[in-house]
């Protein structure tokens, strides 16, 4: 917001730079017109510099947005099981792999565990690097075996 406000003032200097050039006579004053050129060019060139950081800014901004709305959907559809959100089957049951809940819970993020390849028997996230001892890796791996008495 700070270059916003920065690009404001820059182009109100560049006005203020430009009213005093209309009260200069400029038959009389070519040193003062030339100098008040240069600043006007100087003030104009912080304007267009602090205006493209703004919108790279506002750019940035609006990625943010349609992921946390991308994700916003995608929790519409998901169910929890033992502290981790999975996708939901049709039938109401979890299915896939879980969504990591620190980036979920801090970022708002929803990024699905991988198999750990240090540990077998953990999952880790490949966004922040959390691991999990995750008792079901993934509900259709689990319905899909037998029981084991």
């Amino acid at each position: 917001m700070d270059t916003l406000v920065d690009g404001i003032a820059a182009i109100a200097a560049s006005l203020e730079v430009l009213k005093e050039m209309n009260e200069i006579d400029q038959e009389s004053d070519l040193p003062s017109v030339k100098l008040k050129i240069a600043e006007l060019t100087t003030a104009l060139a912080s304007v267009q510099v602090i205006l493209a950081t703004t919108q790279q800014e506002i750019a940035s901004k609006d990625e943010t947005i349609l992921t946390l709305q991308q994700n916003l959907e995608r929790q519409k559809t998901t169910i929890e099981r033992e502290g981790f959100l999975y996708d939901q089957a049709s039938d109401g049951s979890p299915e896939g792999a879980p969504y990591c809940p620190r980036c979920h819970q801090k970022d708002g993020v929803m990024m699905r565990l991988t198999e750990s390849e240090r540990d077998e028997f953990r999952m880790e996230c490949p966004e922040c690097k959390a691991t999990y001892a995750v008792v079901a890796r993934s509900y259709a791996e689990q319905r899909d075996k037998p029981a084991i008495i």
